[in-house]
């Protein structure tokens, strides 16, 4: 139960090391399948361990102190090793955020992630004032209203900041595709278009 995958994840965490970006990662409910594909390396030294691990979440829930709430993760896939995950079909919620997301993390081990995703779905008001607030772009620019990505793709980091591309979907009626680069209190557009029920 929730317990024993508390003592797994804590265990996990003192062996082997978590990477920097995720010392403070806390499991606080949920269960998951593991598949180990393959392991190796001296038994006594968890931490020298490689392999090719697969996890599939069933309501999960993480806090970090860097997240503006909970982290809940469900169905889907992610797989990898200290090194670099790659997810798939992972439902992952923050806030009133509700994405469904695949991607890759790596650079984990040198403290530097370097993270790559696609998501879609819904994108709430309060996922937005956080990210504004976090940018440092409420004095700069006034905030999005809340949104359904058709397609959203990030790379961090990138430029000091993020890049973010993808189309967006306001009241059902009007489409945003953007390409842009989000640096601390400053937005950098490169493209884009709208198109609403008025457009042809």
């Amino acid at each position: 139960g929730l317990a024993l995958l508390v003592e797994l994840f804590d265990w996990a965490s003192r062996q082997f090391g978590l990477p920097p970006a995720m010392k403070d990662m806390r499991l606080i409910a949920g269960r998951a399948t593991v598949q180990v594909r393959t392991l190796a390396g001296p038994l006594a030294a968890p931490a020298k361990w490689d392999g090719d691990v697969s996890v599939t979440p069933r309501l999960v829930r993480l806090t970090h102190p860097e997240l503006p709430g909970e982290l809940r993760l469900d169905d889907g896939s992610v797989h990898g090793n200290l090194r670099a995950l790659t997810a798939q079909g992972l439902k992952v919620e923050v806030l009133d955020a509700e994405l469904r997301m695949g991607g890759t993390v790596s650079g984990l081990l040198g403290g530097e992630p370097r993270v790559e995703v696609q998501g879609t779905g819904p994108v709430g008001a309060k996922m937005l004032d956080w990210t504004w607030d976090r940018a440092g772009l409420r004095e700069a620019i006034a905030p999005i209203h809340p949104f359904e990505a058709r397609s959203l793709s990030v790379k961090w980091p990138a430029e000091k900041g993020f890049e973010a591309a993808g189309e967006l979907m306001f009241a059902g009626k009007t489409s945003v595709s953007f390409d842009a680069l989000v640096q601390l209190r400053a937005m950098q557009v490169r493209s884009i278009a709208v198109r609403d029920e008025y457009s042809d």
